[in-house]
């Protein structure tokens, strides 16, 4: 057992929070740039409750950033595949985008604006600084779209405009509705 607790302290040691975001008042979009080094190959996002303001329907998506900008030429290439539960019954559904100028997070279905709704996931972004490579995330999430519908999902998109390093990353949806709420942790996770 000496070397599963030994195990186990090196993963963790290499598990580093970055940064952190309570997001408290109404913006369009917002961004976590310059977090991406050299001592991290893979970086982990956790979201908390993000929220948008409106009751109507929002569908959350993410951009790539190079320099402190939003990468918005259509060059994404994404899908989310989502699992349902309702007062009638459950399903599935799937949808992909290509080529489009973000990566949709939830499909076929909306995150709507409400005090006791919003949406909580994770995703992983793959070694944003290397250069030979185009760039890479997936992930999963989960959200009550009213007391009786709720979705689970999993997404992923790759970005194919070139191989240049990745600075951040910025959160908006596609209808152009504000947030108004929502925690975002960044980690980093050193691989060598």
């Amino acid at each position: 057992s000496g070397a599963s607790a030994l195990e186990f302290g090196t993963i963790s040691s290499d598990f580093v929070r970055l940064a952190s975001l309570t997001q408290t008042s109404q913006v369009l979009s917002f961004s976590v740039d310059g977090y991406f080094t050299s001592d991290y190959d893979i970086y982990k996002v956790f979201v908390q409750n993000l929220r948008p303001v409106a009751s109507g329907n929002t569908t959350l998506c993410v951009r790539f950033r190079r320099s402190n900008a939003d990468v918005t030429g259509s060059s994404y290439y994404g899908a989310s595949q989502q699992a349902y539960g309702s007062a009638s019954g459950g399903g599935s559904n799937h949808n992909g985008d290509f080529p489009s100028s973000l990566i949709n997070i939830v499909k076929d279905s909306s995150v709507k604006g409400n005090s006791d709704y919003g949406w909580s996931g994770e995703f992983t972004i793959y070694n944003p600084l290397q250069t030979t490579r185009y760039k890479a995330m997936s992930g999963f999430g989960t959200y009550l779209y009213d007391t009786s519908r709720w979705y689970t999902h999993q997404f992923g998109g790759t970005l194919k405009d070139n191989t240049n390093a990745l600075s951040g990353f910025t959160f908006l949806n596609s209808v152009g509705e504000s947030f108004d709420g929502g925690n975002i942790y960044l980690f980093g996770y050193k691989t060598t």
